[in-house]
């Protein structure tokens, strides 16, 4: 919606003003950013232009940001001119250090048909390495391609050179949006300490002011933080963190999706000097327990818990974890309302662009059924099954899920 005639030829008039006209077949790239940072790739030297100054481009990165399978934060874009059907690009990464690795690469392709192909990295035929094409798509005239977080990590692009079209146009132009990465907090140099005058006294008229520097100055601290019911309340912040990461959790038995929302608040106001990289949520399972009519009903509930939780931490990625398959202990409405609560969270999480962190497939056995050798036995002086996993081998697997991704430099989809 938006992209109209109007746009489109607005945006070919902005293309045609870089000049990216050279003889031959070679690529020219022209990168348009709000910051002064060039971009930079093998022996390229992309020096930047201010993308604010594009007005039909940029409207078109906001149209992109809108779309529903972006992570709608792109702020930057690479243009990049085709002189003909022979110009090519060859196999690469998007995965400089200027480019932020959990936000979408979304390519809005002008001019001539390609095909945009995919190879997945490090792949071996023969013990040689194996170039052959595993997906391909078509980048034809006003169609975008999206590569969500996690492409540049498994898979490699390029594109290939296209057919020559008698009496059609034969150049193309593609516009990469992609995000700027912002620098990591843990690199940053600390603040310098404040230098205060002192300004002489009356009794001593005859001493000079003097500097002093303050040793006990209060500096931000950065954490990941667990916030939601007993799953994540099991699991240990000191073995998480491994003596490298801080981590706080906050998580308590018996939360439902509301007091989940209490503590970030009650969190957020009494740790002030705290700033926070990583959020991990786990709620629902007390939410959906006696749910006779499903679990529709919860969707205000979590969508203002995930709005709660961006409000209060803009700059972390917030991770929402899906419910493991429990036991239903004779009643008849959990499995069904535990795949739905996941299939909420799921949509809710795309919707408000945070990440969905499945859990669910890693408690099956082989069969696609509860894998009860990582839970509990029968507890017969409850005579009930404990929903929570075990301590020596159901416990464990949830805490890989979680020390991968607190140590983990890019965000990997999969939490691998």
């Amino acid at each position: 919606p938006g992209f109209d005639d109007t746009l489109y030829n607005g945006i070919l008039t902005e293309l045609s003003s870089l000049q990216l006209k050279a003889k031959g077949n070679k690529v020219l790239t022209q990168w348009l950013s709000p910051s002064n940072d060039s971009y930079n790739y093998g022996k390229i030297v992309n020096k930047p232009k201010d993308i604010n100054k594009f007005t039909n481009i940029s409207k078109l990165m906001n149209i992109v940001n809108q779309h529903p399978s972006t992570t709608g934060d792109m702020d930057s874009c690479l243009v990049s001119s085709f002189q003909n059907s022979n110009s090519a690009l060859s196999l690469h990464k998007d995965n400089e250090d200027l480019m932020c690795q959990t936000s979408s690469i979304c390519t809005v392709s002008f001019g001539a048909a390609r095909e945009l192909e995919f190879v997945i990295d490090g792949k071996k035929k023969n013990k040689k390495p194996d170039r052959s094409t595993d997906v391909s798509l078509p980048a034809t005239d006003r169609t975008m391609n999206i590569m969500k977080p996690g492409a540049q990590q498994v898979m490699k692009h390029r594109v290939k050179t296209g057919t020559r079209v008698l009496g059609g146009p034969n150049w193309r132009y593609s516009i990469s949006f992609r995000k700027i990465a912002k620098p990591d907090p843990n690199t940053l140099p600390s603040s310098p300490p404040k230098v205060t005058i002192n300004s002489p006294k009356a009794s001593q008229p005859s001493s000079s002011p003097t500097t002093n520097t303050s040793s006990g100055q209060q500096q931000k601290k950065y954490a990941n933080l667990i916030a939601g019911d007993s799953f994540t309340a099991r699991l240990d912040k000191c073995r998480l963190g491994k003596g490298k990461e801080d981590v706080y959790n906050i998580s308590k038995g018996g939360s439902k999706i509301c007091d989940a929302q209490q503590s970030l608040i009650d969190f957020s106001a009494t740790h002030p000097l705290v700033t926070i990289k990583k959020v991990f949520l786990s709620v629902g399972t007390n939410d959906i327990r006696h749910c006779r009519n499903g679990v529709q009903h919860l969707k205000n509930s979590v969508g203002d818990l995930m709005k709660c939780t961006k409000e209060l931490f803009p700059d972390a990625k917030v991770f929402v974890q899906s419910i493991p398959p429990i036991h239903p202990n004779g009643c008849q409405y959990t499995v069904g309302n535990v795949l739905s609560m996941n299939n909420l969270i799921y949509t809710k999480c795309s919707r408000h662009k945070l990440f969905y962190l499945d859990i669910f497939g890693a408690f099956l056995d082989v069969h696609g059924n509860r894998n009860d050798r990582l839970f509990p036995p029968f507890d017969a002086k409850k005579q009930a099954f404990d929903i929570h996993p075990s301590a020596k081998k159901g416990m464990p697997v949830l805490a890989r899920f979680y020390i991968r991704l607190i140590h983990s430099k890019w965000f990997n989809p999969l939490g691998y």
